[in-house]
């Protein structure tokens, strides 16, 4: 089965505060929301209990203000 991965879109993690890259990963058919800074990674939680709409607009507001 495998793991899969795509890339959302830039923004500011919610975890540790710094600009990276959302990424879903699909692990044994579960979606996952993670953060990916560089070589860095961080685990935001499963996609089902994140608001993935709200990170996706934190990241467009941030793209506005740039």
């Amino acid at each position: 089965m495998g793991t899969k991965s795509r890339t959302l879109c830039r923004g500011v993690c919610p975890k540790c505060g710094r600009r990276g890259t959302i990424i879903i990963k699909v692990i044994h058919g579960k979606e996952y929301v993670y953060f990916r800074h560089g070589r860095q990674w961080c685990y935001v939680g499963p996609a089902r209990r994140i608001p993935i709409e709200k990170l996706i607009e934190l990241a467009a507001s941030e793209v506005r203000r740039a």
